[in-house]
């Protein structure tokens, strides 16, 4: 990581912020065309469950490049 003061280690700070993701975006790429989608997740402490069903596009970028990246949002209150 290029900007190490910015980097989380801490497990359950990690699992904090998985645990309180309301989006989940996955980028994948096929062809040298991006393909960024919100995307339902399920975690269970340790693996990322990603929802897709039996054919499309997902599948289809996919078998094309297994290589993906995803991003979580969650939104923090302050009062």
């Amino acid at each position: 990581m290029r900007r190490k003061e910015k980097e989380i280690q801490d497990r359950d700070l990690i699992d904090q912020v998985i645990n309180r993701a309301q989006v989940c975006h996955l980028g994948m790429c096929r062809d040298n065309q991006p393909y960024v989608i919100p995307i339902s997740f399920g975690y269970d402490g340790s693996s990322i469950y990603l929802h897709t069903t039996d054919e499309g596009m997902k599948l289809e970028y996919f078998a094309a490049n297994n290589q993906v990246c995803f991003q979580m949002d969650y939104v923090q209150y302050q009062n």
